[in-house]
């Protein structure tokens, strides 16, 4: 599927984020269903890059490979990474980001996603449906 197909209400959803306002969701991706809160590209790697040293098990006194370096620099100084497209002029997202993400698995039964932050990431060409608020068991 091209970025372009995606759906113009998910997207103008992600656009709410990237200004700043996470907005509680509940996603349909390819058969599970996974709940939190879409935040802006920005805010999810800023959280994930100050969680990473502990991640990726390194040592307190580590310095952090080049790619990771320029990469934390990027999003400090607001450069927009990897999230969008413009094919003929229309601007597309690729990706959209969740914090405090959960999967639901069964009747009462979630697991939390992507370490303490619950950090999540998906290809917005991916979700096949969406709803508007949290799984509530």
């Amino acid at each position: 599927m091209r970025p372009l197909d995606n759906d113009a209400f998910l997207e103008t959803l992600i656009d709410f984020a990237e200004g700043g306002s996470d907005v509680d969701i509940t996603l349909h991706v390819n058969g599970a269903l996974i709940s939190g809160q879409l935040i802006s590209q920005k805010h999810y790697f800023e959280l994930g890059l100050a969680t990473l040293p502990e991640t990726l098990n390194l040592p307190q006194k580590h310095e952090p490979v080049s790619d990771i370096s320029e990469l934390s620099q990027a999003v400090h100084e607001g450069q927009d990474i990897t999230n969008d497209v413009i094919e003929d002029g229309e601007f597309a997202y690729l990706c959209l980001h969740l914090k405090n993400a959960m999967m639901t698995t069964g009747p009462n039964q979630q697991i939390k996603l992507g370490g303490e932050r619950g950090l999540w990431r998906g290809r917005v060409s991916a979700v096949d449906g969406f709803a508007l608020g949290l799984v509530d068991h």
